[in-house]
């Protein structure tokens, strides 16, 4: 017990703050010869959410909307360990949502194996989720985690990325499901001293011996000062559900071939502790064989405080506020249907929070793996 409560001082003692020198974890750990760049992180965030519109079913209510564990570390300066495992969710077989392996061959080639994040392009698919308060109407359920191998080719703030995985039924067809690949080619691109930065994807996705489904994935990211800005393209063809509101449904329209078209634009600026951020996204999906289609509209006006920027332990907490406003336009032979508005107001907190660390960090090797935070 005495043990136990000790332990639980030097925690509470620790998020408190009470420390002669500013520490950047809960439990600084030191490097040695072995290990480097440890950082183990609780990833969480928690916020209301109300929902109302027409043909929708209006809600209100505290969400748990991400609560995960993140672990990265190099050893030996030559292999480096991701993992990434969420503890809320919806479905066990989703929980570990990445876990592989990379190998530096040397300073310019690099190996990686194990389920991995899938190299698409853009940065919208890329992000963490708790990060994003809308998003393309692909985002939450297109397969960003698969398992496979990846091969990368470093130069100067270029790095070339050539990807080999197995791939699901959103491409698959039924008697193809358990030999399809995907083939993923992903550029990561930075200039004038990181002002800008690309991520420009092509994905070749195997649906049976003959027959591929293309996908072109573009981003473009533009840091000037304290402005922030984002443009994102994504298109493909895959095998998924017509209609996120559930509006057009039967078997027909269940699992059917959709062309998805998207655009993302956005802007922040970056106050001392304040950010505003204002995003819209355009939504276009045809499902072919149905000849059916809508458009989707989507505008966010988002503010985000950060209390304690300047401490290393609570630098990554903050409390946000968003509105958004969405427009379903239907199209071609559901064009007789009624437009969908509907309304979502968030409000919750976001904290990124740092259980361990290396005292030391190597700036070049966190930036690398930043956005898997």
């Amino acid at each position: 017990m005495k043990n136990l409560l000790t332990a639980g001082s030097i925690l509470l003692m620790s998020c408190l703050g009470f420390s002669q020198d500013q520490q950047n974890s809960l439990f600084p750990i030191k490097d040695n010869s072995v290990v480097s760049d440890f950082n183990f992180y609780l990833d969480t965030r928690y916020d209301s959410k109300t929902t109302f519109g027409n043909h929708i079913d209006n809600s209100t209510g505290f969400q748990v909307n991400r609560t995960r564990i993140y672990l990265n570390t190099k050893i030996k300066d030559k292999m480096q360990v991701f993992l990434r495992y969420s503890l809320n969710a919806s479905k066990a077989s989703n929980a570990l949502e990445f876990a592989y392996l990379e190998y530096s061959i040397n300073d310019r080639w690099a190996v990686s194996l194990g389920k991995l994040v899938t190299a698409w392009g853009s940065f919208e698919i890329d992000y963490n989720g708790a990060d994003l308060y809308s998003y393309m109407d692909l985002y939450d359920n297109l397969e960003v985690y698969t398992p496979g191998v990846n091969i990368a080719y470093m130069i100067k703030n270029h790095r070339f990325n050539f990807q080999v995985t197995s791939i699901g039924d959103q491409f698959a067809a039924p008697e193809y499901i358990n030999k399809a690949y995907s083939y993923m080619f992903l550029w990561q691109g930075s200039f004038f001293e990181d002002k800008l930065t690309t991520r420009y994807g092509y994905g070749l996705l195997q649906h049976n011996a003959d027959k591929f489904y293309n996908w072109v994935t573009i981003g473009n990211q533009l840091n000037i000062d304290r402005w922030f800005a984002e443009i994102d393209w994504v298109y493909g063809f895959r095998n998924f559900t017509f209609d996120p509101n559930n509006i057009v449904t039967g078997p027909a329209y269940n699992s059917t071939l959709l062309k998805e078209n998207s655009l993302a634009a956005s802007v922040k600026y970056y106050f001392e502790n304040w950010n505003p951020y204002l995003k819209a996204v355009y939504n276009k999906r045809d499902a072919l064989d149905q000849d059916a289609a809508f458009d989707l509209i989507t505008l966010q006006a988002a503010v985000e405080y950060n209390p304690f920027k300047k401490d290393e332990l609570f630098k990554d907490l903050r409390l946000f506020a968003s509105y958004q406003y969405s427009l379903t336009e239907y199209k071609k032979q559901v064009a007789h249907l009624s437009d969908v508005n509907q309304h979502q107001v968030l409000a919750g907190v976001r904290w990124l929070i740092p259980i361990a660390k290396s005292n030391k960090q190597d700036s070049n090797y966190q930036q690398e793996v930043a956005p898997y935070l």
